[in-house]
């Protein structure tokens, strides 16, 4: 049930994940499996403000600062899928919210995340933010298999821009700067976009 008198509209699933968002709280895995198991619909529910399922709020959780937990995702995907196809209030699916975490999560986690729901993949969020864009304005996104299966499964995200006008590349230079990985910086370059952001964030063209 709802947890009494909560205005959030949080089942006990959404309110001790949310927990999870606390770095001193330690999930219990005991407790999550217990949970899942006694109603596994819960996994569709989504509780305010911005109207996120438990699939949600875990992807971007970093659990004991070691990132999303795999074994757990897989587990949640198994109970019910369709966990991966809902969207939250900012347009984003889990598959957006995971990208969200720092450092950006590895691909042996977003793969069955993608895979329960490819249309995530090629779906801006509210802010007209593909997952590629996401990762890339993470400060400790240097995960190079991950950006490379975000690029392998939809290259088109490398040429749009968002909401803001800005491509990837874009996104990652003005946060990073010239001492960016080159790796993950040609993967996603267009050179009309790459020499437009070095020169709106003062670096020299390239």
């Amino acid at each position: 049930t709802i947890c009494p008198g909560h205005t959030r509209k949080e089942y006990p699933l959404h309110t001790y994940f949310m927990s999870g968002l606390n770095e001193r709280f330690e999930l219990v895995d005991d407790v999550v499996y217990a949970l899942l198991d006694a109603y596994p619909e819960v996994l569709t529910k989504q509780c305010l403000p911005i109207m996120e399922t438990p699939l949600h709020i875990i992807c971007r959780c970093e659990i004991e600062y070691d990132g999303v937990d795999e074994p757990l995702i897989t587990y949640i995907l198994e109970k019910n899928p369709a966990a991966a196809a809902i969207k939250d209030s900012k347009g984003r699916y889990p598959l957006h919210s995971l990208m969200l975490t720092d450092p950006v999560e590895t691909v042996d986690t977003a793969r069955p995340i993608y895979e329960a729901h490819r249309e995530a993949m090629s779906t801006p969020d509210n802010d007209g933010n593909y997952p590629l864009h996401l990762a890339l304005d993470r400060p400790r996104c240097d995960c190079d298999d991950t950006m490379g299966f975000l690029f392998a499964e939809y290259p088109q995200a490398a040429a749009i821009r968002n909401n803001d006008n800005m491509a990837p590349v874009a996104i990652r230079v003005k946060r990073e700067g010239e001492s960016d990985d080159t790796r993950i910086m040609m993967m996603v370059r267009d050179s009309a976009d790459l020499n437009k952001a070095y020169s709106d964030y003062g670096l020299d063209d390239r």
